[in-house]
């Protein structure tokens, strides 16, 4: 049997590429393969190969939020201005894998994050890169209506909280809470 494929999105023929064994792709495309024996062809498989979406990612007050449109996808980061590497994830290598538990401290502000997004069965995203700029998280204000009690609080429990009553923009020079 000889398997013959198209990535332009033709029907193969007896003239196209004989495949010889696994071959990358890093653009999209659809291929098309047939299987010929005796001069007699079998029905076209086809595969429509895409890339993963970008991940998106921004800073949402004193943590990093990572989002993917292609569902499924595994979102992979590094710190260290390097290009992800899925061949390299976890443990002591710079390429490290996203999870809602990933956490990045005030530290991380002014570093600047690469990720991409990977699935199986498509070709890797192009890498999003970021600078990222952590800032404490925004205080809430609660009022107790029926004794007028204002009550502030941060999810950063360590977070000094300044406020003032007149209208104007609290400053470490205000009023702590």
């Amino acid at each position: 049997v000889t398997l013959l494929y198209t990535t332009d999105d033709t029907t193969p023929t007896t003239s196209s590429t004989q495949y010889n064994g696994p071959f990358t792709r890093t653009t999209p495309c659809t291929i098309k393969a047939i299987a010929v024996r005796s001069g007699l062809a079998s029905e076209v498989a086809s595969y429509d190969l895409q890339r993963v979406a970008r991940p998106n990612m921004y800073a949402d007050g004193d943590h990093i939020v990572f989002s993917c449109a292609t569902q499924g996808a595994t979102i992979l980061y590094t710190i260290d201005s390097s290009d992800p590497d899925p061949a390299n994830v976890g443990g002591d290598n710079p390429t490290q894998e996203y999870t809602a538990s990933t956490s990045f401290g005030y530290e991380m502000s002014g570093v600047t994050i690469k990720a991409i997004a990977v699935k199986d069965g498509m070709i890797i995203s192009q890498v999003n890169e970021r600078a990222v700029n952590l800032r404490c998280p925004t205080p809430a204000i609660t009022i107790n209506y029926f004794n007028g009690e204002v009550t502030i609080n941060c999810r950063d429990t360590e977070a000094a909280v300044y406020y003032t009553t007149d209208g104007s923009t609290p400053t470490v020079s205000s009023t702590l809470y």
